[in-house]
């Protein structure tokens, strides 16, 4: 098996194992794509495959619960980036949510200052080690990248957030990042259903990372 270690972060890595039967991508700062702020990744630019990653944002306060059940219902897996303060005051719900199959990332505030405790309280909380730091409004200043660079996260810029499913799914691509609403719980269903008839599947943002990562080594130069 060749391991490739990409970038500073001692987590992130892309093991290739003999006859490509798996890729296991856990990135760090590689695949911008265009049009993404400096400093920040753009995840899904090269994937070729039908699939979307799903994000559902969780500032303190939040009231996502009505959301994620219809996910979980409609067996939508998604990615909900949490802020430290909800992390601190949901940690069992965020252990249900990983239990699912749901992946549970991080939501930056501006300057990145609480990145390392939420890390920590959600690592804690479901035994996975978050990946990624969703970036409010795509902001990419240099505390926040210092911050997440020092928690081993990559930024990546927040996506478009559709009105509506049959919005989204007007709008499908390969490899593409949306941001759910909480009031969008109620469209789920026509979601999950529109996804099947389109022959799409919906992916957490880790795997879809995996897909891209694929694609960019699929365009390296043979080694003789």
């Amino acid at each position: 098996m060749l391991v490739v270690r990409l970038g500073l972060s001692t987590r992130r890595w892309v093991a290739v194992g003999a006859g490509c039967a798996a890729l296991l991508v856990l990135l760090r700062w590689g695949l911008g794509g265009a049009g993404a702020p400096a400093g920040v990744s753009a995840v899904g630019g090269q994937v070729q495959e039908p699939v979307v990653a799903l994000l559902v944002a969780a500032p303190t306060g939040a009231q996502i619960e009505p959301l994620t059940d219809a996910l979980a219902a409609a067996n939508l897996p998604a990615t909900v980036c949490v802020a430290a303060g909800y992390a601190q005051a949901h940690a069992a719900a965020l252990q249900t949510l990983a239990q699912e199959g749901d992946e549970v990332e991080l939501l930056a505030d501006p300057a990145g200052s609480t990145l390392a405790a939420a890390s920590r309280t959600v690592a804690a909380a479901t035994g996975q080690i978050p990946l990624f730091a969703l970036s409010p409004g795509g902001a990419a200043g240099g505390a926040l990248l210092a911050a997440a660079r020092s928690a081993g996260l990559a930024l990546i810029s927040s996506p478009s957030a559709p009105a509506s499913a049959a919005a989204l799914l007007a709008q499908l691509s390969p490899g593409r990042v949306v941001l759910l609403q909480p009031a969008q719980a109620g469209e789920i269903p026509a979601l999950a259903s529109g996804l099947t008839a389109a022959g799409y599947q919906a992916v957490t943002l880790e795997a879809l990372s995996a897909l891209a990562a694929g694609a960019a080594a699929s365009t390296l130069p043979t080694v003789p």
